[in-house]
């Protein structure tokens, strides 16, 4: 949960493109919440989070935005309303970016595939790099 330039410029494409119904996966310290916010074009944004003392320490400082919903829940298990469709979706659940978030990515987006006009995932690139150096180095070591 930091907001370096680094990860900025990963969010940067969905910080700008995003408008309309827009679902979160993944609080942080609500800086897409912030920037989403700002946008007229915006016209609700669902947050789910796992951590409750994250979403008490962050959800007041979006008490008075009416667009703003925050919802204490699994991404992985939370199921949105029958019916409900999503202009964007963005996946960030993780703390540090690993290989291993390569099936949590694809298990999200296979999941909003049909609802989500857009999906992205916070560092996506860069672990699915880390997944094809991982194998590779074990193809290359015989296992």
């Amino acid at each position: 949960m930091l907001n370096t330039p680094d990860i900025v410029k990963d969010f940067e494409t969905f910080l700008n493109i995003a408008e309309g119904s827009i679902l979160i996966n993944g609080l942080g310290m609500g800086m897409c919440n912030v920037h989403l916010l700002k946008k007229e074009s915006v016209t609700d944004l669902t947050v789910i989070e796992f951590d409750k003392s994250l979403i008490d320490f962050i959800s007041p400082l979006f008490a008075d935005e009416p667009r703003c919903t925050i919802i204490h829940g699994d991404a992985l298990s939370w199921e949105p309303p029958k019916g409900k469709r999503y202009d964007y979706v963005w996946h960030d659940i993780w703390t540090n970016p690993s290989a291993r978030n390569v099936a949590q990515i694809d298990f999200l987006k296979e999941k909003y595939t049909n609802i989500a006009g857009w999906q992205g995932a916070w560092r996506e690139a860069v672990v699915r790099q880390k997944l094809k150096d991982q194998l590779a180095l074990k193809e290359e070591r015989g296992y």
